[in-house]
């Protein structure tokens, strides 16, 4: 996948992925029955091609280095990234935070039907990495930016979902995803990020459904 950072890039398709992952992004929020789960992953693999065809898709989705390492070091780094900024936003920003509606109608289904909601989440916020990072040239900086834009970018989309707090979304959302971008990088494969992402919602799901028996 680093090979899209360099890999010469769609002009047009910039375009295209941006207004892809809107579009879907838009279908998410408003609820759109039936196609809801699916319609931001759609957008991202349809920015991914536009960008960079087919190859774009091989390199993306390859089978992951180091698979099970960066699986278990990545986890652990989003779980303790969450707790330390969770801290800082409450005991020295002294912020309030917003609990995530979903659980107010959290079920077995429900869960099954983020798997592709959140492939569209990793997918959203790789193909915005690489444009950014193949734009300033693909350097190390050029992905440590495409990083953070790619992570403020995500926390501000997830303000609807947190009552519009800003802090929370950018230092706790934004910032925790990094993790899964990360696992990304380092294994050469969105899959590692999803995989990361799925187990962190997941067990996190799985322990408000167990607290409400």
């Amino acid at each position: 996948m680093k090979e899209l950072m360099t890999k010469k890039m769609n002009k047009i398709g910039i375009l295209i992925a941006i207004l892809g992952l809107t579009i879907g992004y838009a279908i998410l929020t408003i609820g759109v029955p039936i196609i809801e789960s699916v319609s931001l992953a759609a957008g991202g693999f349809i920015g991914l091609y536009s960008l960079f065809g087919v190859e774009g898709l091989k390199a993306g989705f390859k089978k992951p280095k180091k698979a099970i390492l960066t699986f278990l070091v990545s986890y652990v780094c989003a779980v303790v990234l969450s707790l330390v900024m969770s801290s800082v936003v409450k005991n020295i920003l002294h912020a309030s935070t917003a609990a995530n509606e979903v659980t107010d109608h959290l079920s077995a289904t429900f869960i099954i039907e983020t798997l592709p909601m959140l492939l569209g989440e990793e997918l959203l916020a790789i193909v915005i990495l690489v444009i950014v990072a193949n734009l300033l040239g693909g350097t190390r900086k050029a992905i440590v930016a495409g990083i953070l834009v790619s992570s403020v970018i995500f926390g501000l989309l997830h303000l609807p979902t947190y009552q519009w707090n800003l802090l929370q979304c950018l230092l706790i959302i934004g910032v925790g995803r990094i993790p899964f971008t990360v696992a990304t990088l380092k294994s050469d494969s969105i899959w590692a990020g999803y995989f990361v992402h799925v187990a962190y919602d997941w067990i996190a799901f799985i322990v408000i459904l167990l607290s409400m028996k």
